[in-house]
């Protein structure tokens, strides 16, 4: 699997975006809703911090350690590929530029999502430059 660190979190007043980011997705959100099961009662059955729990619910850009993938595969009965995946168009964008192209269109797509979300909860968006 191809991916780079992630880089967004939540804050208390909006989001932080840090320059490093994946570019594959988690379903973690579909997952736990569809499941009825609590963000609480996870963390308290899988010893997963609320932390690691929120960061994968809100931002599906974000990409569990292996541990975290374990737990979460084994909680819900799911192989590491039902929770997470590349998403077809950064795919191609690999396939037909390379990596480096498609590093780029997931960082554009990740920041558009985090835009839109931070919109719909109005909160503030702060970027942060690592350099």
């Amino acid at each position: 699997m191809i991916k780079t660190t992630v880089g967004c979190s939540l804050l208390k007043d909006g989001l932080k975006i840090d320059r490093s980011f994946s570019i594959t997705k988690n379903r973690f959100k579909e997952i736990l809703d569809d499941s009825g099961v609590t963000k609480g009662t996870m963390a308290t059955q899988t010893g997963l911090s609320p932390s690691t729990i929120n960061t994968l619910y809100f931002n599906p850009w974000s990409c569990p350690s292996s541990r975290s993938l374990s737990l979460i595969c084994l909680y819900f009965g799911v192989e590491p590929s039902d929770l997470i995946y590349v998403p077809d168009v950064i795919r191609q964008k690999f396939l037909d530029e390379g990596l480096k192209a498609a590093e780029k269109l997931a960082k554009k797509l990740e920041e558009q999502d985090i835009k839109e979300y931070a919109r719909s909860k109005r909160v503030i968006v702060i970027k942060l430059d690592k350099e």
